[in-house]
């Protein structure tokens, strides 16, 4: 039986997981030229001016960066 078959899910997640690094400066950059934020808002993190929808990239970059690195260990 061969062990490749266990690469294919980690591929797609790290390629999952780039798409979304990706997706933040793209809604960042967005929301800048929209007016709806400045660079001090991103200075310490974001601050509370932060639209919700550039908010939610960040959150699923965090998401994608904490739990899932289990599953990359257990499949190694």
């Amino acid at each position: 039986m061969s062990q490749n078959p266990i690469l294919f899910p980690v591929i797609a997640l790290a390629i999952w997981t780039q798409l979304m690094l990706l997706m933040i400066p793209y809604k960042r950059f967005g929301a800048a030229r929209k007016r709806l934020v400045t660079a001090e808002d991103f200075k310490f993190g974001e601050s509370a001016r932060v639209p919700p929808d550039v908010t939610i990239a960040n959150r699923h970059l965090m998401n994608l960066l904490e739990m899932p690195l289990l599953f990359y260990v257990v499949c190694i």
